[in-house]
């Protein structure tokens, strides 16, 4: 049979250790996120600011730029059409913030 042990003081935690700084505030959500979570929206740009993805859209840049000619040296061991491909798109347009968001959007739904 079991029994209830919630006043057994063996079950009960003990604080030993006082830790300085430590909050005794009230803990839970603050005002500006509850506001905030009205639009799912908002509260979505609040973690993921737009200044994030628009380093997100700066790094991509960067990192087609940076492997442009790596690519280049291993497109020149195949045929002509894939090289003409190629050079069609060697004049990438820079990646927007939006677009990230888009995919983004499309992967949650």
């Amino acid at each position: 049979m079991c029994t209830d042990r919630i006043g057994d003081p063996n079950t009960q935690l003990e604080q030993l250790t006082q830790y300085p700084g430590l909050s005794t505030d009230e803990y839970g959500p603050t005002q500006e996120i509850l506001e905030l979570a009205e639009s799912h929206l908002r509260l979505f740009f609040y973690f993921m600011s737009p200044r994030l993805w628009r380093r997100y859209a700066t790094e991509s840049n960067r990192y087609y730029h940076q492997h442009l000619n790596e690519r280049h040296k291993n497109l020149a061991a195949t045929n002509v059409q894939e090289i003409m491909y190629f050079y069609g798109k060697r004049s990438n347009t820079k990646v927007e913030p939006h677009e990230i968001l888009h995919c983004m959007g499309l992967l949650v739904t």
